[in-house]
């Protein structure tokens, strides 16, 4: 009865009434209306972290085809269709994992790097730097087909990029914070100076073996830098 009397007044005096009668009937819809039970929230893992068989799989095969061609090709020309022909993928599969080809190529960066990173800086603290040149040198050798491909191949500016942020980003475990020189600018010669040789081996067609290019960069790159720290100390102690 009290709608009906608000649906004629507003006949009557639309001015005053209509809104009188629009929130009435928005008050009667409120009132009938059941409660909504509150969802709950399903956590999904982003499928980089996920151990499921199939996404595993999956993303080998897109990172082993990204792989290859960036052996022969710069990243620019690369382009996210022919990353799915070549891996028998559609491109919805392939967003479901990387937002972008330059997505694809951090991951797979960031994880190289990371470990070469954990086996390049370390030197600086070794007992025996010839030993600690060998480990390096060693593990670049067992993944030689993957390393030129990050150095050498279409990518190569971006992975020196991150190899020497990153570097820099851990440097505090392996450095003085007040070393000679600058820590961010020993790091920057340092990694440099490694990418460079490293980069010359691995065009090599016939390989310098590992314990001459461990000589190289024990020799040339750590050593100097050692000596480099050395000398400025005691240059400030005299």
């Amino acid at each position: 009865m009290q709608g009906s009397v608000a649906y004629l007044g507003a006949y009557v005096n639309p001015s005053v009434n209509l809104y009188n009668f629009l929130n009435h009937a928005k008050h009667q819809r409120i009132m009938k209306s059941p409660a909504r039970k509150p969802q709950k929230r399903v956590h999904k893992p982003h499928l980089s972290t996920t151990s499921d068989a199939r996404v595993v799989r999956t993303r080998e095969k897109i990172r082993k085809v990204f792989l290859n061609l960036l052996e022969t090709s710069p990243l620019s020309e690369i382009t996210v269709r022919e990353i799915c022909a070549k891996a028998s993928l559609n491109e919805v599969t392939f967003y479901r994992h990387y937002q972008t080809k330059e997505c694809l190529l951090e991951e797979i960066a960031a994880d190289e790097v990371r470990q070469l990173v954990e086996l390049t800086l370390p030197v600086f603290n070794a007992e025996d730097t010839a030993a600690a040149a060998i480990t390096l040198c060693t593990y670049v050798d067992n993944h030689r087909k993957l390393w030129k491909t990050l150095f050498v191949g279409g990518a190569a500016e971006s992975v020196r990029r991150t190899l020497i942020d990153l570097s820099r980003k851990v440097s505090h475990a392996y450095m003085a914070e007040e070393g000679w020189p600058p820590k961010d600018v020993a790091v920057s010669i340092f990694v440099a100076s490694t990418v460079e040789l490293l980069t010359w081996w691995l065009q090599q067609e016939v390989p310098t073996s590992i314990s001459e290019v461990a000589q190289i960069f024990e020799g040339f790159i750590v050593t100097p830098a050692l000596n480099a720290a050395v000398d400025h100390k005691h240059g400030i102690s005299s």
